[in-house]
This record gives structure tokens, sequence and C-alpha cells, in this order.
């Protein structure tokens, strides 16, 4: 497989919640409640409006899969996938539509993929005149699910269109799933040959694809992105801190926003986290109050949110418990904050 060495997250079981986006209004489209589907995975909208926050991967595949069943939509994941490009990546996204070449866009997402995905891979490999495409999903729990799966090549399938133009098309599309009963989204998507029961997830092109030029390269974009993500990629791979506390973020307000809960999410074992968070001059309990600090303030300064609904966005079942904490860690009642603020 050819691509550059990847960067590695310290932690794993990780997604952007960027990968919900078209999520809430394809659900829509098929009569579904996307609330309410967010809600059975311990997600909400709210959360998901920052692109940037990093969720349960294995929470973001429960939710393609209970979307498909619930609006009764079986390749809810490819239809998803075709509303998908390189834009969901963010800053690598950003970086890869300034290569020169499809082959130094797609070197560039293979590198930096686990940013976005810390389960999931994406790779080249060159046959004779032919390119596969080749990706790959580990979850646990969830090892190569066919909504996700699907959702990858069907928004890898976009981007390489968005590069070769609307004519381009595959020589084939590879699937490790059975054939689905109905094949007519998969045919109108991909426009080439299907081949399912396969061993990998691909998309087979010819290699003049990977020597198109994109126009889209700015010196100076390039330059500043290329920086960017490679800090961004050294913070995610050394800062333990970061990553536990936008978990904590994503969990705060199902109630269960434990160390163990999070240990399982990141397949790791408690004194793992424990350990890590004090070689960065942190604890989880310290980690906890100041997120929890911190939302209190902005959802009192900026927002009309009820005291009852900000101690239940706390992962507070009473209001009274939300009031001591306020009170305690920010030296005045929530309410004089508020009144002070407003």
């Amino acid at each position: 497989m050819r691509h550059a060495d990847k960067f590695n997250i310290s932690m794993n079981n990780l997604i952007r919640a960027a990968a919900f986006q078209g999520f809430n209004e394809l659900v829509r489209e098929l009569a579904g409640d996307p609330e309410q589907i967010l809600a059975k995975v311990s997600l909400s909208t709210a959360l998901l409006s920052n692109t940037e926050q990093l969720v349960s991967s294995a929470a973001f595949i429960r939710a393609l899969n209970i979307a498909a069943q619930d609006t009764h939509c079986p390749d809810f994941g490819l239809r998803l996938g075709e509303r998908q490009n390189l834009k969901v990546l963010g800053a690598v996204g950003i970086l890869a539509r300034q290569a020169k070449t499809i082959s130094e866009a797609f070197a560039i997402v293979s590198r930096y993929f686990n940013l976005h995905n810390t389960d999931a891979s994406l790779g080249i490999e060159t046959y004779n005149n032919k390119t596969l495409l080749v990706y790959d999903n580990t979850t646990p729990g969830h090892s190569r699910d066919s909504q996700v799966c699907d959702l990858a090549l069907a928004a890898s399938n976009s981007t390489l269109q968005q590069f070769g133009g609307n004519n381009w098309s595959a020589k084939g599309v590879f699937f490790i799933h059975k054939a689905p009963n109905d094949l007519s989204q998969y045919q109108r998507i991909f426009n080439a040959p299907l081949y399912f029961d396969q061993p990998q997830y691909a998309i087979e092109f010819e290699n003049a694809t990977l020597d198109i030029e994109h126009l889209e390269q700015d010196p100076e974009i390039n330059a500043f992105f290329s920086d960017y993500v490679s800090k961004l990629a050294a913070t995610y791979a050394s800062n333990h801190t970061e990553i536990v506390g936008q978990l904590i973020r994503s969990l705060l307000s199902t109630g269960y926003c434990t160390e163990e809960r999070i240990a399982s999410i990141l397949q790791v074992n408690r004194r793992t986290i424990q350990r890590r968070l004090k070689s960065e001059g942190s604890s989880f309990k310290q980690l906890l109050a100041d997120i929890r600090l911190e939302m209190a303030k902005h959802f009192l300064r900026d927002t009309n949110l009820a005291m009852s609904d900000i101690s239940i966005e706390l992962g507070y079942s009473e209001t009274s418990a939300f009031m001591r904490f306020f009170k305690q860690h920010a030296g005045i009642t929530a309410l004089s904050f508020r009144q002070g603020n407003s």
C-alpha cells in the first residue's frame, strides 16, 4: 500500500463530529427524528454542532445503523456518504485540496486520516495500470461495519469525482458485505461495476487518475495548513488531557460521564488514564470540574437556558447539586453570575 507513514493518536475509538455532516438532514428527508436517534447513542445535535468535537466512533456507527433501521433505509450510510467529500476532514481536507494531483491529495489524507477517525485507514495500492483506493475500519465491536464502510466509499467516490470531473467514474467498486436486495442506489452513486463478498472495501480506477491536476493550489494556504495539521497531529499524539476533555464534553449531558466510561470508550483501563493525566499535571476529577465550570459559565452567559436545563447538560440530576457546585468553584451564585453578565 503506497502512502506516507501515519501519525498515530495516543488513544483510540474516536471520531470527529464532522462525520455526522448531512446526518440530520438525511434522517428528516426519510421521515425520521435525528434527535431521537442521537439520544439513543448519548449524543445530541448541540454537541455535534462543533465539528472538531471528538466523540465515540462506536456511537457514530451505532447511530448509522439505528438510522438505517428507524427510517427503513438499508443503504443509509451509502446515501450519507454521497453528501460528503474532503470538506468533512476539516483542516486535513483543506490541505488535501491544495495538493497538485490526486496522488498527492490522497497521500495527505492517508497520512492524517486518523486525526478524523482513529479506527479507520485509507490507502492506495497500485498494480499494472490500475489503482485501488482501499478503506478499512476496525472499530472494536463494529469492525468493517457495512454502514460506515459504504459511507466511506461513497464519500471517496465523491472526492474522486470532485477532482476528476463529472465524467469520471471508477472501473469497479468492491464490498466485503453481501449484495443488498436493492442495488439501485449503489448503481446510481458509483456508475461502475459492483463486486460484493470481496476481501476488502475498495474503489478501482485507472492509474492516470492519480496524475489529474487540481487548480486550487495556493502556496500560502498550503504552508499554513501543512504546519497546522502537523501541530494538530503532534498534539493528539501526546496530549491526553485534550482527548479526555473532549470526551467529557460529549458525555456530560448523558449523566454517565465517569472515568470508567471514558476508559471503556478508549479501550484502556482507569489506571492508564490516571497515569497519563497525572504525567500532564492533571487528573480526571480536576478536568471534570474545570470543564463543568467552563460550560456552566457559557450556558449562563450566552444562552437563556433554565437552571434546570443547564443542570441536565452538566450531568446533574438535581438543580440544587449544580447550584452548589457553581457557588463552590466560581465563588458566586449561578444567578448572580448570569445577572452580572446579562
